[in-house]
């Protein structure tokens, strides 16, 4: 499950990731010059249920709630004609640009072989959900969306489990219809907040979206107390607005990381993660690994 309820703050950046250009653009960048202050209240409610039917083999549904009220875009002037993102957006596409809910249904499937779900020295996590949400409601239009998610761990020493290396795939796919602007797939929302380490949260944002990380974790102590850990990361992101596709652009990110060992039973870590993206440096704090 995941159960949240947020009163936010949160800047908007544009949708694809081709909002951060490259080449000689990019010399005279700055992400203020497209950043959008926003607040608003967020509500949301996702429970699934999965049955073991085979081994390592789960099937089950899910129920989704998702509603955003007193939306406010700090730069918004209708009346002098200055828009923004997510009030073009909304209205090109018949949302309100105050509040709208994203309620539906879910079918998942998932394969696990994670030999510890805390801290996975080895195994294979696979997961796809496919989430159809109905037009119940005035502020809620027809859509579907898909998740698919893998995350594999190869241990790469016999007689020391910290050394390992983890890859980790999240892709978000709007399947039919449309979705409101901040229902839109974005780093930093995915269920754990871990995606795109390297930039905000929230700064890629678009109709699709595909994330990519591998990270190689090693011992530091002897007694296993404190461990490190690399990592890279590539994110991309669609806009169908004005056709900007997929691997067009790719926004990169590389980071270090140091783990304090909690809990040996179930080595649990307490993480710090620095990330560097382009022109971009963001501080993580969790327990837990990073994926």
């Amino acid at each position: 499950g995941d159960f949240r309820y947020y009163i936010f703050s949160q800047s908007n950046f544009g949708l694809g990731t081709g909002i951060v250009p490259w080449g000689a653009e990019y010399k005279n960048f700055d992400y203020k010059s497209i950043e959008q202050p926003m607040d608003y209240n967020y509500f949301k409610l996702h429970e699934t249920i999965s049955y073991n039917i085979f081994p390592s083999f789960f099937i089950g549904a899910g129920i989704h709630i998702d509603s955003y009220t007193r939306i406010s875009d700090k730069l918004l002037d209708v009346a002098n004609e200055k828009y923004t993102y997510h009030y073009e957006y909304s209205k090109k596409y018949g949302f309100s640009d105050k509040n709208y809910v994203v309620n539906g249904l879910s079918l998942n499937f998932i394969y696990d072989t994670r030999d510890n779900l805390i801290n996975t020295n080895n195994g294979l996590y696979l997961n796809l959900n496919y989430r159809f949400n109905p037009n119940l409601f005035r502020n809620q239009q027809l859509s579907s969306s898909l998740l698919i998610e893998s995350r594999y761990f190869i241990p790469i020493s016999k007689t020391n489990k910290q050394h390992v290396f983890g890859f980790w795939a999240y892709g978000q796919f709007l399947v039919s219809g449309k979705l409101p602007y901040l229902n839109l797939p974005a780093i930093g929302w995915d269920q754990n907040s871990r995606s795109g380490k390297g930039y905000i949260q929230g700064l890629f944002r678009g109709t699709n979206l595909m994330f990519f990380e591998g990270e190689y974790r090693f011992p530091i102590t002897k007694n296993q107390m404190i461990s490190g850990t690399v990592f890279t990361n590539v994110t991309t992101a669609s806009n169908l607005d004005n056709n900007f596709k997929l691997f067009e652009s790719i926004q990169p990110a590389i980071g270090v990381g140091l783990r304090v060992l909690l809990d040996k039973n179930t080595l649990t870590n307490f993480i710090v993660n620095f990330g560097l993206g382009r022109e971009s440096q963001t501080f993580y704090f969790n327990d837990g690994e990073g994926f």
